[in-house]
């Protein structure tokens, strides 16, 4: 039985020569564009999946009048195969063959695709984080300690060596210390216990225990590092004395005197400061330099702040990502269609890699790259490569409204669904997700939050270059309010944008895709979204039996049978008490409904939201679905709707009638 996810839009997987596309059926498609596709077949199999083999697919290439398609085994990150698929989208089976590691690595250089889930291209490690000794990601998945490159020794337990598949689900090493046996290494589970693990000198494991809260206090005290990731080291008076760089230590100390704070324009300034410097020297950062920087943000929540309540937790988060480790920093994509290798910050780095980092957590100029297929529900999708266009709009405009929340030509309507949603039932969690900076050398900022499956906050910085359909243009390619004008109102767009940059976190459920910094990289989804703009844990109700979504770590799966009358009756009473007390349903629809006019008021393949139609009545079993392209109501006297889609929104219903359609799953956000 397939374990892949019920897919509700079809999405783009891989753009270059060639795309690879999947659709609701999780089928993979080649072809140069949208309009040209062909379903990928073998033999007589005339639909193949991540699944059929238990091979994923990855990447794909135009080859002559065919393609070279990359699949990964699901048991073997470095099991990669190469075939040959014609341009009827038959598989040539003479022309399988597995890679040896020198060919992949050809590949991921060749192309700038990871194929092997290393987080980098080709066979050099990856540094994930450094210190007074760093911590690298081998081509093979393991992890190594070292000063640098040449200095390497492997991690192991028992002999074997460590990787990220050996670390119990969930867990990261945060922390790397050197010792006078060898070193202590710092893990974190979920929950965030701190597990204190000893290597000895040649990096074998020799024992470790689970520190309490007094013990990791004491350590982040002892080391002056945040280990934890609350960024809360203690910040007495004078602690800056201690920083050993004159220039660091002034430009503390001159923040701390104008408002015994580092505002974000602070810490932009000091960071451009230590830039500027080993620009002009040709330089590498020192190590007195980067360890300054990991006393700031070890601190960070005890020193950062400014206009508003989570102005501290953001820059705490977004200064510590740059300083220390985080899975988005491994690489760079700057607004282009294939990323960059980046790597995290330790002593040695150039002025660029530090700009870089940089760019990316405090002025957000780590651009998503655009391309999309496209919306697939309209009939009519379309791949999108669009333009930045710097944008002079204004954030906010007569409040927020769910009607702000329009979807554009990419296929994310299961994220808009649950933004819109969110803003016509709750309002406030919209205002309290988004940062907005002063602008810095003319440049606007936002932090933007989501939660990730623990509830944890995440933070994203986006700036004010958006998506827009043409060079010069100011119509918005994408998501934005009605009008799609670059220089209105654009919350919404800067939700859209940073979703897709916080992919590159690592805590979306984005399959092959996570990770990727790209609009491309978010088509398709389900419910989810819900607990990722406010925590939560999101529940679905099906009445399909065969429903799966993939051990999606937001979502609980609740099956009801169609056939148990008791069963319906509940689930609608279920519904009847989240819509009555203000939460948003997200409903995903396999199949269009019409109405005797012909319009749509529920569109197939798409994701919708419903609200309560009567909001003073507790009591009330009347609701309203809300379709993400907008308001399209239905005229007076009831007639056709104008437009291509012909579609109605609000629709309204009684419950128990929506609960009676097929191919419907409901989600509601619980916490």
């Amino acid at each position: 039985m397939s374990t892949k996810p019920n897919v509700l839009e079809p999405h783009l997987r891989h753009a270059g020569s060639a795309i690879l596309y999947i659709d609701t059926n999780a089928a993979w498609y080649v072809g140069t564009s949208v309009q040209s596709l062909v379903k990928v077949q073998f033999g007589t199999i005339t639909a193949i999946d991540d699944s059929t083999f238990g091979f994923s697919a990855l990447a794909v290439e135009k080859d002559g009048d065919g393609y070279r398609l990359w699949v990964r085994s699901d048991t073997s990150d470095q099991t990669i195969v190469e075939v040959k698929v014609g341009a009827t989208g038959q598989v040539d089976a003479a022309s399988l063959a597995v890679l040896t590691r020198e060919q992949t690595f050809a590949v991921e250089n060749q192309y700038r695709v990871d194929l092997d889930d290393s987080d980098s291209f080709g066979g050099e490690p990856m540094l994930l984080e450094g210190g007074d000794i760093n911590l690298y990601f081998s081509a093979d998945q393991a992890f190594q300690v070292g000063s640098s490159l040449t200095d390497l020794k492997t991690l192991t337990i028992g002999g074997t060596p460590l990787t990220e598949d050996a670390l119990p689900p969930g867990w990261k090493i945060v922390e790397v210390v050197p010792t006078a046996t060898g070193y202590e290494i710092y893990a974190q589970d979920p929950s965030g216990l701190i597990f204190d693990a000893q290597f000895n000198s040649d990096a074998a494991f020799a024992g470790g225990n689970v520190l309490s809260t007094a013990q990791v206090a004491q350590a982040e005290q002892t080391l002056g590092r945040d280990i934890d990731g609350n960024n809360n080291v203690p910040a007495p008076a004078g602690w800056a004395a201690a920083l050993k760089t004159e220039s660091i230590r002034t430009a503390v100390n001159t923040a701390l005197a104008s408002g015994n704070i580092i505002t974000h324009a602070e810490a932009v300034s000091l960071v451009q400061g230590i830039v500027a410097a080993h620009k002009a020297s040709g330089s590498p950062l020192s190590a007195d330099e980067f360890a300054d920087l990991q006393a700031i943000a070890g601190r960070g929540a005890n020193i950062f702040g400014g206009s508003g309540t989570s102005v501290a937790e953001y820059l705490a988060y977004c200064f510590s990502k740059m300083v220390e480790s985080s899975p988005a920093n491994k690489f760079y994509t700057g607004g282009q269609a294939r990323p960059a290798e980046l790597g995290s910050l330790a002593a040695g780095s150039s002025a660029d890699t530090l700009e870089k980092l940089m760019g990316k957590w405090l002025l957000g100029s780590d651009l998503p790259s655009t391309a999309t297929a496209g919306d697939s529900a309209t009939g009519a999708a379309r791949a999108v490569t669009a333009f930045y266009a710097k944008s002079s709009g204004t954030l906010f405009v007569d409040g927020i409204a769910l009607a702000d929340a329009q979807q554009g030509t990419t296929g994310n309507c299961y994220m808009v669904a649950a933004v819109g949603g969110i803003a016509g039932s709750n309002s406030g969690a919209i205002t309290a997700m988004i940062v907005e900076n002063p602008a810095v050398d003319g440049v606007r900022t936002w932090g933007v939050r989501f939660f990730d499956s623990a509830g944890k906050a995440n933070w994203v910085t986006v700036n004010d270059m958006l998506p827009v359909d043409a060079e010069g243009s100011t119509t918005l390619a994408y998501g934005g309010a009605p009008g799609k004008n670059l220089n209105g109102e654009i919350w919404f767009s800067l939700v859209e944008k940073a979703y897709a940059q916080v992919n590159a976190l690592g805590i979306l459920p984005r399959d092959e895709q996570t990770g990727l910094n790209s609009y491309a990289a978010v088509e398709g989804g389900q419910g989810d979204p819900l607990a990722q703009l406010t925590p939560g844990r999101v529940t679905a109700y099906t009445l399909n039996p065969s429903a799966s979504f993939a051990n999606n770590p937001y979502i609980t799966l609740n099956i009801v049978d169609k056939n148990n009358a008791a069963a319906v009756t509940s689930l609608v009473d279920t519904l009847k008490a989240a819509a009555n007390s203000g939460k948003t349903i997200w409903v995903g629809v396999d199949n269009t409904v019409r109405d005797a006019f012909g319009n749509q008021l529920l569109v197939g393949s798409h994701a919708h939201y419903i609200l309560d139609a009567d909001p003073a009545n507790p009591n009330n079993s009347n609701v309203l679905v809300y379709n993400p392209w907008g308001i399209s109501n239905l005229p007076t006297p009831p007639g056709p709707v104008e437009g291509d889609q012909k579609f109605v929104s609000p629709a309204p219903y009684e419950l128990v009638d929506l609960v009676g359609i097929a191919g419907l799953d409901f989600m509601i956000l619980q916490g």
